[in-house]
């Protein structure tokens, strides 16, 4: 996984190509991005499916209620 931050925006680049490797690490380490705006690049995985990308609904919300909370 590659993060490269600009300003308040993370970006973390799936680089192994391994759609449900990279939500576990995403998923572990997000208290480290939980302040930031998150994009999750997965286009190095050219056979990402609607369903593997579904997968990352529960770690979405998760993020929305932690920044809304912050935010407070």
């Amino acid at each position: 996984m590659k993060v490269d931050q600009k300003g308040h925006t993370t970006i973390l680049k799936n680089t192994q190509g391994d759609c449900v490797a990279f939500l576990e690490k995403v998923t572990t380490q997000h208290n480290s991005f939980k302040d930031q705006n998150l994009i999750l690049d997965m286009s190095k995985d050219k056979d990402v499916k609607l369903k593997q990308i579904k997968l990352f609904s529960d770690l979405s919300k998760t993020h929305k209620k932690v920044k809304n909370h912050l935010s407070w």
